[in-house]
Order: C-alpha cells, then sequence, then structure tokens
C-alpha cells in the first residue's frame, strides 16, 4: 500500500507565523506536524509515501530527506488541494492507497482504522458536533448520503477527517473525477465532492467511525489546541 499527503500550501489564516516555513512542519508536541504523520504510516508498514510540496517545500525535504518521495506543485500559490492531487496521478495510478492532508495531528489508532481489508472506499468519520469550518456529514443507516461544507449544522452527524483510503479499483477513477474537475475549472469542488462522484459512479464508500483525537491546523488556535491534545493523548 502506498500514501499520499498533500503539504504544499500557504497556510495563509496563521499569517506570519507561516509566512517563512510551512504548517505542515510546525511543531506540535516534540516533532513537526508532518513528521507525525510520516512515523505513524511507516510504523504500520506503509514505506512507499508520496508528499506534494510547494510553499517552503526546501524545507520539508530538509526535515524528512530520504524518508518519502517528493512531488512538486509549480502552482501550489494559486491550485485548489485537486490542483496538488493530481500531480500523484502518475505514481498512484491504479495503486491501493490511503490519503491525508499534511497539516492534521492524528492519533497513531485512526491510521489503523483504515487498514481493514475491503474492497469499498474507507472514508474516516468523527461523530461529532460540527462547527460552520468541518467538512459535515450526513448518514443514513451507516452510509453516507452527504458531505459538505454547507450542511446545516443540525442535520450534520460528524466530521470527515480527511483520512480515506482507496482500493486499486477505484484509484484510477479517483484521478479521473480529479481531472475532471480541474478541466472544468471548478474551484470550489472539494476531495469530499470527488468521493460522492464515486459513489454515484458504483464505487461504495464506507464510513470508518472514530473518536479518537485529531486536529486539522487552519488556524492559530487549532494550533494551541493541537498542543494540548498532544500533552493529553500523546
Amino acid at each position: 500500500m502506498k500514501a499520499l499527503i498533500t503539504a504544499a500550501g500557504m497556510g495563509t489564516r496563521l499569517g506570519n507565523i507561516t509566512k517563512d516555513t510551512n504548517k505542515c512542519i510546525l511543531n506540535v508536541g516534540n516533532k513537526p506536524l508532518l513528521l507525525h504523520s510520516v512515523e505513524i504510516l511507516k510504523n504500520v508498514g506503509i514505506d512507499d509515501i508520496y508528499v506534494i510540496i510547494g510553499h517552503h517545500g526546501e524545507k520539508i525535504k530538509q526535515l524528512l530527506g530520504d524518508k518519502v518521495n517528493y512531488i512538486y506543485n509549480p502552482d501550489y500559490a494559486t491550485t485548489s488541494i485537486l490542483g496538488s492531487i493530481v500531480l500523484a496521478k502518475e505514481h498512484l495510478f491504479q495503486s491501493e492507497f490511503v490519503f491525508l492532508t499534511g497539516d492534521s495531528l492524528l492519533h497513531p489508532e485512526l491510521i489503523k482504522g483504515l487498514l481493514e481489508p475491503s474492497q469499498d472506499v474507507l472514508v474516516s468519520i468523527e461523530l461529532k458536533k460540527c462547527n460552520e469550518e468541518d467538512m459535515k456529514v450526513v448518514l443514513e443507516n451507516h452510509n453516507i448520503k452527504e458531505i459538505s461544507k454547507t450542511i446545516s449544522l443540525d442535520q450534520a452527524q460528524g466530521e470527515y477527517t480527511s483520512l480515506t483510503r482507496f482500493p486499486k479499483e477505484s484509484s484510477t477513477v479517483f484521478f479521473n473525477e480529479v481531472e475532471k474537475a480541474i478541466n472544468n475549472q471548478n474551484c470550489k469542488t472539494y476531495v469530499a465532492d470527488i468521493l460522492l462522484n464515486l459513489q454515484n459512479l458504483g464505487f461504495n464508500l464506507k464510513p470508518i467511525y472514530t473518536n479518537k483525537p485529531r486536529i486539522e491546523i487552519d488556524f492559530l488556535e487549532d494550533l494551541e489546541k493541537a498542543q494540548a491534545l498532544y500533552k493529553q493523548y500523546f
């Protein structure tokens, strides 16, 4: 199995903190965020890891060295996350892989939960009370009915954590759908939208529930919460 980590973005919502660095290598606890994730992947036997870099990518290379493979996105300042993901097509086409974003602090059990034998697309869902920023999920009989930031808070049952495992059979279609979204110049398309496209094309999305701690670092308060989570759980 392979892994794909996106780490190209500029992290502008963190202000000056990310002016001279990449938010994925900000320290949480005793090590950078991205190093936490890479070590978790390697500890469960996933060694073929691809990291998409852009903003201060050289600093990520200095940190990780030859632990991972690098894919450079020269348009990181103007493209969405899909513009980064599509660059991995030649490396992950027709391959089983785990997808995650590099700006999240993840409990190791979250990755392990995606490793069960399955031909389904495994989608990590945190059952919780959501806020407006969350990529919210509506479930029906343990099936994913909707994933969107625009779902009303009273309807949302949890958050899509971005952690996803794609079986080999779905990876080709996944990258094709990403390319279609880019060619349509739909800059508001998220990974969640691509997942729903896969479901409409006949691929089953299986929710994998978790109550293990995780947090995506978008704002300064997220970084502060991540430090507190680390002290409590790691």
